[in-house]
């Protein structure tokens, strides 16, 4: 589980933080109609990750839009999920692993064959059968489906984790030695972190329901010209990965959060 303190105080408090951040997202797809699809598609995600109920393990996607009708589909990425259950770490590390990987394959593309990393020769025949065709066109998506007339969007994962509302001095150290599941007001969260190759980060977050927690859900985008200068590992290595895959200039933006130091 990943620790996720936030200085908002009650919940009613985090609830009118999280309604206004809806309320602006909405806007972004009224003004930007195709980015309601991706709001969409994250939701529909989501709810049917939550059909299997909580205690479930973290899983690594990515969205697919067909260039003739710009519907957008979800696809797990099998391997990188095994990958980070099997991997010993927190996500935000793991994760981090798995972005090295994807640049890693991404600057075998573009040198000599001479000149080639012998380590390309020890990932899995999925990665190393990308390689090689990624030398064909080294400007081309990792994921390359282009002939299906579906192109690579952007990539995700989903997990479960903690979150304090009411943070103090105390909260923060239980976060930093990742012990905030032991704190005696700690919240079981699913959220949903999404990186687009257009810039834009997504985040959908569902507080298990208490007796005394009823918060619905929210989906909202952030982007990294916007106030949103500072954002959690997750978010951070998704953006190295989606660049990676997608041969993007996207800038990555900062990944310091309570927790994740």
């Amino acid at each position: 589980m990943v620790a996720g303190p936030h200085r908002v105080g009650t919940l009613a408090e985090y609830a009118e933080k999280m309604d206004a951040q809806v309320a602006r997202t909405r806007k972004l797809c009224t003004d930007q109609p195709q980015q309601q699809d991706v709001r969409t598609a994250l939701l529909r995600a989501e709810k049917d990750i939550h059909r299997h109920g909580w205690d479930m393990p973290p899983t690594v996607f990515f969205l697919q839009q067909n260039l003739h009708t710009g519907r957008i589909r979800y696809t797990e990425f099998e391997r990188f999920s095994r990958l980070l259950e099997e991997l010993p770490g927190r996500h935000p590390d793991v994760l981090d692993r798995l972005a090295d990987i994807a640049e890693f394959m991404r600057r075998q593309a573009h040198v000599p064959v001479a000149e080639l990393d012998p380590a390309v020769q020890w990932l899995p025949p999925t990665f190393r059968d990308m390689v090689v065709k990624l030398r064909a066109n080294p400007t081309a998506d990792l994921f390359d489906v282009s002939g299906r007339h579906w192109r690579f969007h952007g990539v995700g994962m989903a997990y479960e984790g903690w979150m304090v509302l009411d943070v103090d001095d105390a909260t923060e150290e239980l976060a930093r030695s990742h012990k905030l599941h032991s704190h005696p007001e700690r919240i079981e969260v699913r959220e949903v972190h999404y990186a687009a190759r257009d810039g834009w980060i997504w985040e959908v977050t569902r507080l298990r329901r208490t007796p005394s927690i009823a918060v619905p859900r929210h989906c909202i985008a952030l982007h990294r010209d916007n106030d949103y200068s500072v954002v959690g590992g997750i978010p951070h290595s998704l953006t190295r990965m989606c660049n990676a895959i997608a041969s993007n200039p996207v800038p990555v933006v900062p990944a310091t959060w309570p927790g994740d130091e």
